[in-house]
């Protein structure tokens, strides 16, 4: 009875849910469908499978999981992770159309934005989405991430010019001076580059 009783407890959908994102982020994504194949139909099931499959490389497979999780709830996380599945088979174009089915404060969602612009040239609409995100979202951006995005378009004057755009948030607030020497002295090299 007691074993009866762990096991309906290891089942329970949350703890499933987890350890088969564990299983994922692992890379023992057969196990992680196998068990997800176990489950009844949900958002979370349809949502995880899509995930599997994404990182097994399946886009057919993953983008019919997608589409299947969306039509039972507009989640911003799950939207991201489809924008990023036509990103990663170079579907800029598709990619935003999908991310701007939402709109969303979200800093992971603008980064996304952003990114997109960046890969489609579009410099002016990526500069407007960074300088648009939210200043409490700001605090939440390394530096590291914004040198990513703006290495996107390979354009030494926008990577400083987004850097500058983040010291002067940074120095607003009076945040973290040895960060705003670490990005003035990156920006510094990329303008001596």
């Amino acid at each position: 009875m007691i074993k009866y009783f762990i096991l309906v407890i290891l089942l329970s959908s949350s703890f499933l849910q987890a350890n088969i994102r564990d299983l994922i982020k692992k890379g023992e994504v057969n196990s992680a469908i196998n068990l997800l194949n176990k489950q009844k139909n949900s958002f979370e099931k349809f949502s995880l499978l899509a995930l599997a499959f994404a990182k097994k490389n399946d886009f057919k497979n993953a983008k019919k999981f997608y589409e299947k999780a969306l039509s039972i709830k507009k989640d911003i996380k799950v939207i991201i992770n489809y924008t990023n599945l036509y990103a990663k088979n170079n579907n800029f174009q598709k990619a935003l159309s999908i991310l701007k089915t939402v709109k969303s404060e979200n800093i992971e969602y603008q980064l996304t934005l952003a990114k997109l612009y960046a890969f489609l040239n579009s410099k002016e609409r990526m500069i407007d989405v960074i300088k648009n995100i939210k200043k409490e979202n700001l605090n939440k951006i390394h530096y590291v991430d914004l040198i990513e995005l703006a290495k996107k378009v390979k354009d030494k004057n926008l990577q400083a010019k987004i850097l500058e755009y983040y010291i002067n948030f940074l120095l607003s607030k009076n945040i973290n001076y040895k960060k705003v020497r670490n990005i003035r002295d990156i920006i510094n090299n990329l303008r001596n580059f």
